[in-house]
């Protein structure tokens, strides 16, 4: 009887893929510091036996330069298939990393150095390579990145803005091409259908920024249908599929990844939509003229270390005091609770030429980490609306939050 053929090593069938939320308890963290401890007495032994994988493609470059360009092309379909029947586990990765070697230095005329096959296979077992400037790792990326395109894995090669996205998708072209990918490019400005577009490729450039948002449209779209069966059945509906701008997560390679996952890590990115706060002009005057008769440590206590102000006691009640008799918010405690708290905060905790400027009758945000001006950038919650009756502004319409999430 003849043996079954092994199956094809295809992306799992889910309709959009996602990392779920991970939560970690005291036993995952004392694991994951014992695991730390493991991984830097086991550097070395990798370094080693990454380097001589990188020796083992060189020894294969002979064999590469010897092919033509149909025959190369030919070399890489055959390995095409025998990395979507193996997978990156299990497929000729070394083979395929001679390959794309080869066709680097046919076609952008840069032949990668045995770092940047080091570098190249860290980055497809899923780590991260440290490289010195000046040792390519545009070229590095697209040794992994073209190898899980020839698998079948959707691929986002991520970096830290849109020239660097632009740049590398322009010089890196050729070589995808060559190897039978079709790349895409993700800007800033791009309508929905073109996002689309570009997601379906086999390979795409984008900013760390764009994804994220990206993303988290995606996850708006979708609301608490995220199940994999509740996907398939909404597009056989063929209500979805025009909705949804991503393919899922399915194998990124994150250039900058100190700056992106280390330096921006807990930075929140926030997408809202817009409503009209101009209704609320009466009530927000109305707590900030509450907030400046409040006396401190009486009604309420500044807590600088924790930016928020606590609202005492003898504060509620004098917040409900003071608004005897006014309907809408005022009736609520909670609400009108908060929106005291937000005026207090407005008044004692963000202050001009240190947090913002008035400019034209607006207001611009300082980054904090930067100390550059942010005009587009809003606080949330309506503490911008509250900071701009303070100042005497027009009140803008207030940005309300659909979802976030951290890089």
């Amino acid at each position: 009887m003849p043996p079954r053929p092994a199956p094809l090593h295809l992306p799992k069938p889910e309709a959009y893929p996602e990392r779920r939320d991970q939560r970690f308890g005291r036993l995952d963290i004392a694991w994951r510091e014992v695991e730390s401890i493991f991984l830097k007495m086991t550097r070395k032994p990798t370094a080693i036996r990454l380097a001589r994988k990188a020796a083992r493609a060189t020894a294969l470059e002979g064999r590469m330069v010897a092919l033509d360009d149909a025959a190369l092309k030919d070399e890489i379909l055959r390995l095409r298939s025998r990395l979507r029947v193996g997978g990156i586990d299990r497929g000729p990765v070394i083979e395929t990393f001679a390959a794309i070697r080869e066709v680097a230095r046919r076609v952008l005329g840069m032949r990668p150095y045995d770092v940047q096959l080091v570098g190249g296979f860290a980055l497809l077992e899923g780590r991260l390579a440290e490289m010195e400037p000046g040792e390519g790792k545009t070229l590095t990326a697209t040794l992994a990145a073209g190898t899980a395109g020839l698998v079948g894995e959707p691929v986002h090669i991520v970096t830290v803005n849109d020239y660097l996205a632009e740049r590398d998708h322009r010089e890196m072209a050729p070589l995808f091409t060559f190897l039978g990918l079709k790349l895409g490019l993700i800007v800033h400005g791009l309508k929905p259908e073109e996002r689309r577009r570009a997601y379906a490729r086999d390979v795409v450039y984008c900013s760390n920024k764009e994804l994220a948002f990206d993303y988290l449209r995606d996850r708006t779209v979708l609301g608490g249908r995220r199940g994999n069966l509740h996907v398939k059945m909404t597009r056989l509906k063929g209500n979805e599929g025009r909705d949804i701008t991503m393919r899922g997560l399915h194998f990124a390679i994150v250039d900058e990844a100190d700056s992106v996952l280390i330096d921006e890590a807990r930075t929140p990115l926030i997408l809202s939509r817009t409503v009209d706060a101009r209704d609320e002009k009466e009530d927000i005057h109305r707590a900030l003229e509450i907030a400046r008769r409040m006396e401190p440590e009486r009604h309420y206590r500044i807590l600088t270390g924790e930016r928020r102000v606590a609202l005492g006691e003898a504060g509620k009640q004098f917040a409900e005091d003071a608004t005897v008799g006014f309907g809408g918010v005022w009736r609520i405690p909670i609400i009108r609770e908060e929106m005291v708290r937000m005026a207090l905060s407005a008044i004692h905790l963000h202050h001009p030429d240190e947090h913002y400027l008035v400019q034209d009758g607006k207001l611009a945000i300082i980054d904090e980490y930067t100390g550059r001006l942010v005009p587009d950038r809003h606080w949330s919650e309506g503490l911008h609306q509250m900071i701009e009756a303070k100042e005497g502004c027009e009140i803008s319409e207030q940005h309300v939050t659909l979802a976030r999430i951290t890089y």
